[in-house]
């Protein structure tokens, strides 16, 4: 799948395989990679007969015009992703075994007095 965004002015739809695709002014639209080299020539070298197909050409003359008008559709790839809920709850959290707490962390740093002292001088000069 490729998303296209029509960013030509005004709506544009076409058909493939039984299917019409309908690309609604500045709206991002999922469609097959196959539709979209049937419809635009998505990833051919010549667009040719797209453009003719299209009625975007009469023939190869018009083809400056016919390609001026597909530059104003975007194509892009990627994964539409459906973003979780927030939790209204806090998280769970799970009781910890006194056995784990003896265990060192290993997210904890030690830091060794030197550096530590290093670390308030430079805390106290930016503030």
């Amino acid at each position: 799948m490729i998303f296209v965004r029509n960013n030509s002015g005004s709506d544009f739809q076409d058909r493939y395989d039984g299917v019409d695709y309908v690309f609604p002014e500045g709206k991002l639209v999922e469609c097959p990679v196959e539709a979209a080299t049937h419809i635009f020539g998505y990833g051919l070298e010549d667009k040719t007969a797209n453009m003719i197909r299209l009625g975007w050409a009469a023939n190869s003359g018009g083809l400056k015009e016919a390609f001026e008008r597909l530059d104003k559709f975007e194509f892009l790839q990627g994964k539409m992703m459906v973003a979780e809920p927030l939790r209204e709850e806090p998280p769970v959290v799970n009781p910890v075994d006194e056995e784990e707490e003896t265990q060192p962390n290993p997210r904890e740093v030690t830091v060794n007095p030197p550096a530590q002292n290093l670390l308030a001088k430079m805390a106290s000069m930016v503030s």
